[in-house]
């Protein structure tokens, strides 16, 4: 991968393109601070020593719980980020649309095996593509599992007409054990979805009829998955014990799918999964443990039971970010067993670890200073940027290229020409505003530069 960064890399003060490669390795080097002649306002820093502490949590509470990890990748889609993620001991990663797919599979990241597509997809030649890809691995002697919802009797539809598209382009070549590797290793799991939710079957009859339709048609349903997220708002008693009873009745029909034959149990296993950035600890708690399913033997009368181990996927992905506001807000981390934390970190609560410094532009009225970010560069869906470095002031509103920052009673002053540190809300809408980020040490030297593919 060549990618080149120029004049118009937010952050950097460079002049003309050179690769990336180049940069990282001069900044290694001159270890430049924020505001150098390195540097050009307004600046996304990540700070590396918080990431680090988030992601050895992240991995510690996981494997304590019982769980696998596939971050989803979608908050940052940063070949440097996900590189870590994996290396950090991820089991794969989640994506939201095609394109994350291939991004991914073109940072050929040491590790990475797997890809939990927690979407439908519905485009036959897509499908193909997905085929093609594992087709490649293959031949190359390397393994990739892609995982798939479904939720739709169409959707089943044309899942097999993009492996039959697949087939078709290589009708010359593709051998019956290579086409039955694509289509053991495309596998399909059934979302479970909520009435006035968003994707996903209705209910358990929906459920079977399209796992049936699956299996009717070669493909390799693994198992269910599902969003806790849409079954709550906020995280009272009452939140949490909805998040509880959904994933109970995903884990539920994950039986029935077993009972009814509708499972392709490779190595006797079945995937449940589900999101977990703000119910953590609720999917972490729910997803792990065998199944007892029940099914009929040769003789229909004798009912036959076994019990099935559980792959409990989370896709948890703004962990390794964390903020100032939404996730700080939701800490489900300040929730979690003492067991999954203790000893995961020198303090068990993930760290914010992404700020934007921003210049003071104008101070037009008592109270009133104008800072060089805005929509382009913050997040605003959620919640505006907190000032994290001059007291009493805070951001009322943002545009397209200022934020308004009003000040309380009692506050720094503040003039033009100063810096002023951001704090953000909600990882998943900063980094689509950056094609590069800077990681900085402790001593606020910056080591690294991170960059996305959106």
């Amino acid at each position: 991968m060549s990618t080149h960064v120029g004049p118009g890399a937010k952050g950097l003060a460079l002049t003309s393109w050179q690769p990336l490669t180049e940069v990282r390795a001069a900044v290694a080097q001159a270890l430049p601070v924020i505001g150098s002649e390195w540097t050009r306002y307004p600046v996304l820093e990540l700070s590396d020593s918080a990431m680090e502490h988030n992601l050895a949590l992240m991995a510690t509470a996981a494997d304590r719980a019982g769980c696998v990890h596939a971050p989803h990748i979608k908050t940052s889609m940063s070949p440097q980020l996900v590189e870590r993620q994996i290396a950090a001991g991820s089991w794969g990663v989640t994506t939201a649309t095609v394109g994350h797919i291939a991004a991914a599979l073109s940072w050929d990241i040491p590790g990475l095996e797997r890809v939990f597509h927690a979407n439908e997809v519905v485009v036959p030649s897509e499908i193909a593509f997905l085929a093609g890809s594992i087709l490649e691995r293959l031949r190359t002697g390397r393994d990739l599992t892609i995982y798939l919802y479904a939720d739709s009797l169409d959707g089943v539809a044309l899942i097999a007409a993009g492996l039959e598209q697949f087939a078709q382009a290589h009708s010359g070549d593709l051998t019956d054990s290579e086409r039955a590797h694509v289509h053991a290793n495309l596998c399909i799991t059934i979302e479970l979805g909520v009435p006035e939710g968003r994707t996903g079957v209705r209910n358990f009859d929906q459920a079977i009829a399209v796992a049936t339709a699956a299996r009717d048609a070669g493909l390799s349903v693994r198992g269910v998955s599902g969003y806790e997220g849409s079954v709550a708002s906020a995280h009272t008693a009452q939140d949490l014990e909805n998040v509880a009873d959904y994933l109970h009745q995903l884990r539920n029909l994950a039986g029935i799918l077993i009972a009814g034959d509708l499972i392709d149990l490779q190595d006797g296993t079945v995937v449940v999964s589900a999101g977990g950035s703000a119910y953590l600890d609720v999917v972490m708690s729910e997803l792990p443990g065998p199944l007892t399913a029940t099914r009929r033997g040769d003789d229909e009368s004798q009912p036959e039971s076994s019990i099935i181990s559980v792959i409990p996927v989370v896709r948890a992905g703004a962990y390794i970010i964390h903020d100032h506001g939404l996730l700080e807000r939701a800490n489900p981390w300040v929730r979690m067993p003492a067991a999954w934390l203790d000893g995961a970190a020198d303090a068990p609560l993930p760290r914010a670890a992404a700020h934007v410094h921003a210049v003071v532009l104008s101070t037009p009225e008592p109270g009133l200073a104008l800072l060089n970010v805005g929509r382009r560069d913050v997040p605003f869906d959620i919640d505006l940027p907190l000032v994290v470095s001059h007291n009493g002031w805070a951001v009322t509103s943002v545009n397209d290229q200022h934020a308004f920052v009003r000040a309380d009673a009692e506050h720094q002053p503040l003039a033009p020409g100063d810096v002023v540190k951001l704090g953000i809300s909600h990882p998943c809408t900063i980094f689509d505003k950056w094609a590069t980020a800077l990681v900085t040490n402790d001593a606020h030297e910056i080591i690294d530069i991170i960059e996305t593919q959106f």
